[in-house]
């Protein structure tokens, strides 16, 4: 159904496209796993106060929101251009262009929020079933994109 939605030539998408698309879609749908988690499990409201105890702090739980947020809407419109809907759109150009160079920073971006996730936890002495839940879904994402890179880098060196 999503296919015929979006008018996709199935003819015209190769094989190295559809892998692409199913690893960015995958992207999307864990950082909204994440996004989802922190919201309904990892923060409560006591008395009018927001309390995030398994990071230390509500910003730190607000800056994981907030970078998984970011690979939903960058995977987005990596999405739309690989699909190649309106493509004469400046910002999809502009990805288009500089979509290795944005893998790379997103891959930066996920060892930092790894490396962060650990110390928060590390710091409020959580147990060791707990910070690997914490880190599943970042450590998903940064998989996914290194297997992103990889596709992107074949495809770039292939034409």
């Amino acid at each position: 159904p999503l296919i015929f939605i979006l008018n996709i030539n199935m003819n015209a998408l190769s094989k190295l496209k559809t892998v692409e698309f199913f690893f960015l879609f995958f992207i999307i749908v864990n950082s909204l796993l994440i996004i989802f988690n922190i919201s309904d499990k990892l923060k409560f409201l006591v008395s009018e106060l927001i309390f995030c105890p398994v990071f230390g702090s509500v910003n730190r739980c607000d800056f994981v929101n907030l970078v998984s947020l970011m690979y939903v809407l960058s995977s987005f419109i990596f999405l739309l251009e690989l699909i190649q809907i309106n493509k004469n759109t400046r910002i999809i150009r502009i990805f288009e262009k500089n979509k290795i160079f944005l893998i790379k920073i997103y891959i930066i971006l996920s060892i930092t929020l790894i490396s962060l996730i650990f110390y928060w936890t590390n710091q409020v002495e959580a147990d060791l079933l707990e910070k690997f839940k914490n880190m599943c879904g970042p450590f998903l994402n940064l998989c996914l994109l290194f297997i992103n890179l990889f596709i992107c880098t074949k495809k770039k060196y292939r034409n």
